[in-house]
């Protein structure tokens, strides 16, 4: 059985802050495309300005019931969050 483009979730991490114990294990939680802030939060007007660094720690997660192996995978992050 082939895996399918919607198999494919992006899935959060325990901790998704920017603080030193940020990351973690993955969790259940789907970040869900198009939706505003699910994995990182507002830009504030002064971040614009000065300029600020978030890092988010997220995992692809193949979500099959079979035992497909998924191979020649890649990510593009072509637009800011």
């Amino acid at each position: 059985m082939t895996i399918a483009t919607t198999d494919i979730k992006l899935r959060t991490s325990e901790r998704l802050t920017d603080n030193a114990d940020g990351g973690g294990r993955r969790t259940a939680g789907t970040i869900v495309d198009g939706q505003l802030n699910n994995l990182f939060q507002d830009t504030s007007r002064l971040d614009r300005v000065t300029g600020r660094v978030s890092l988010r720690k997220a995992y692809m997660h193949v979500d099959t019931a079979n035992v497909d192996t998924l191979l020649g995978s890649h990510v593009i992050l072509t637009d800011p969050p």
